[in-house]
């Protein structure tokens, strides 16, 4: 208890402060953690585009006018119709449905081989779904599968059955062709978060069960690869006849303008985190060495009384580790268990980052810095005296 009291005897004094920096340095790694989280995630959907085999393609955006009815019949349309086309090698669109499991309401995606091939989405444990599955395989991610793990089957309320073989996160980013914009511009519009989600292997399912799904759906928007053979010709009419419908852009443009708009939202949101954290880290520094400078007088009494050079270096070096590892401990809490807290709470819509486990690195990282520095700061001072010629110097 006496130590106790003797730790916090050395920063009562600087209280304020102290306060002032840890609260200004925990905002600053939130934001630097968030941000590093929406880097994650406009750089995830650019790699999943980039290790896919779409680079011959082009995607599809249908414009809206309120008529969902006659959009899905003329999206269909149009799908068939370039069915019919040499050219085309594959229509990529999300073939979906809602449905239950254990009373809860999940998004089913039916993916076919090539989806299954071009969006091979990251899982946390498990694997992805394979090219040729020898039985329904199921990818499952988000808060509805409680205690489900890899190797289990599971049956849906519609009466598919399922062998799990991968786990993905709370939230999953997921390819969603949704998005209309004549402006198009990034990888990131290609895709969506969900908190409940199921993706099938879409070959292996009986047919039978594609008449019992009420809320059967498809995507309007579709990504279109060319065939290796397809002439340029043959492309160009593919496209003329896209563009009559709505508009298109191609797999070279979205990657270049999703690089651009990375590296230009790099160089305009990571500047401020940054320079909170070198002002709180400078904060630190000086705090430190006031609250070192004014111990010495009460340390050289200290020593004259029994105290040990060890026992008071550890009494400055204590408080001010507990104090100035408080930001780093709330962020690492808050990367670990409640990555959506302050950032998205409940609208999981609006999600636009991916938070994963191993930004704590960063932080360790800065902990273990931290805690250097205030270890050298009061060794600078205290390394060269004895507590006789500490008092001297302190009279």
């Amino acid at each position: 208890m006496k130590l106790c009291i003797l730790c916090f005897s050395f920063i009562r004094k600087n209280i304020f402060p102290i306060l002032i920096t840890v609260t200004m340095l925990t905002v600053a790694m939130f934001i630097l953690t968030t941000f590093v989280g929406e880097y994650h995630y406009m750089s995830y959907t650019r790699d999943v585009l980039n290790e896919s085999e779409l680079q011959n393609g082009v995607y599809f955006m249908m414009p809206s006018d309120g008529d969902a009815e006659r959009e899905d019949v003329q999206a269909l349309e149009i799908r068939k119709k370039l069915e019919t086309y040499d050219a085309c090698a594959h229509v990529l669109t999300n073939t979906f449905f809602v449905v239950n499991y254990e009373h809860d309401f999940c998004n089913a995606f039916l993916y076919n081989h090539a989806m299954r091939e071009n969006f091979c989405l990251e899982v946390t444990s498990g694997r992805w779904l394979s090219a040729e599955p020898a039985e329904t395989e199921a990818v499952i991610g988000g808060v509805t599968w409680g205690n489900t793990r890899v190797g289990d089957i599971i049956t849906l309320s519609n009466g598919i059955t399922a062998r799990v073989v991968g786990i993905m996160g709370d939230d999953v980013l997921y390819p969603s062709f949704t998005s209309y914009d004549n402006h198009f511009q990034t990888a990131n519009l290609l895709f969506d978060v969900n908190d409940t989600v199921i993706f099938l292997s879409q070959e292996t399912i009986d047919p039978a069960f594609y008449t019992d799904l009420y809320s059967f759906q498809e995507d309007r928007n579709c990504y279109v690869v060319f065939s290796e053979q397809a002439s340029e010709t043959e492309k160009q009419e593919v496209i003329r006849y896209l563009q009559t419908y709505g508009a298109v852009v191609d797999y070279d443009t979205i990657m270049e303008n999703s690089e651009q708009s990375i590296r230009e939202w790099v160089a305009r949101a990571f500047p401020l985190p940054l320079f909170l954290i070198v002002v709180s880290t400078i904060s630190v520094i000086c705090i430190c060495t006031v609250i070192v400078k004014r111990s010495m007088t009460d340390h050289s009494k200290y020593f004259m009384i029994g105290c040990s050079k060890a026992k008071g270096f550890w009494a400055i070096v204590a408080p001010l580790t507990v104090m100035f590892s408080i930001p780093c401990a709330l962020n690492m809490i808050s990367i670990l268990w409640l990555p959506n807290l302050f950032r998205a709470g409940d609208h999981s819509a609006l999600i636009n980052y991916l938070i994963r486990p191993n930004a704590i690195i960063p932080v360790i990282g800065y902990e273990i810095l931290m805690v250097a520095v205030l270890y050298l700061i009061p060794w600078f001072f205290y390394r060269r005296y004895t507590p006789i010629a500490f008092y001297r110097r302190n009279l």
